[in-house]
């Protein structure tokens, strides 16, 4: 199963200060042509991004063009699993382990032999809580591999210059601005369900043959 490809993680750090002075450099004047500080938007969390239904769309994306979107449908999966009744919780967890776990499945997960184990043991029970360490594995997998690759790539300079562009245009109304580019709160279940449920009609109309 083709992974995220093995590249040097990018450098996420801020953009040096145009004032920052180097072992033996000059400072330079205003004067000197220094080029004006490109402006950016905050970056984002992982949790920030799947929160928010047009990024979290665009990083499945990124990660279908990679052949790589295993790890963030299980990770949807699970959230969708959580919220269910326990009289389907049974069929859903014996899906979920169908299509993530089990051998030379088209959307097997890497895990560890003891996960595996782990995971055999308790699927019976079907509890709410059967798949949280793998997902939140699988999760620090996304925040520190594909993730970090997503917010320098061409889709989220995309949607990065849509905002910006849209932040230009309605500058003298601040207030609607700000409630248009908040980052919506990781407590509101609704904006996150909304979002989830966005990506797992993603995940149906994408699956592999």
């Amino acid at each position: 199963m083709v992974r995220c490809p093995h590249l040097a993680r990018p450098t996420c750090g801020l953009l040096r200060s145009p004032d920052f002075l180097g072992c033996g450099e000059q400072k330079k004047s205003k004067d000197s042509g220094e080029k004006k500080k490109e402006e950016k938007l905050p970056r984002p969390s992982l949790l920030e991004v799947l929160e928010n239904r047009e990024l979290a769309l665009s990083f499945r994306q990124f990660l279908h063009k990679w052949y790589s979107n295993e790890n963030l449908a299980f990770w949807v999966a699970v959230e969708d699993y959580k919220g269910l009744p326990r009289e389907e919780r049974k069929k859903r967890a014996d899906e979920i382990y169908g299509k993530y776990f089990r051998p030379n499945s088209d959307y097997e997960i890497n895990i560890t032999n003891d996960q595996k184990r782990q995971l055999d043991a308790s699927l019976a029970g079907a509890n709410p809580d059967v798949f949280n360490k793998i997902q939140h594995s699988i999760f620090n997998l996304l925040e520190t591999d594909c993730f970090p690759r997503f917010l320098d790539s061409d889709l989220y300079k995309e949607y990065e210059q849509g905002v910006l562009n849209q932040k230009g245009r309605k500058r003298k109304d601040s207030k609607k601005v700000k409630k248009k580019l908040e980052a919506p709160n990781p407590a509101n279940r609704e904006v996150r369900s909304e979002s989830l449920i966005m990506l797992e009609r993603y995940a149906q109309s994408h699956e592999r043959s």
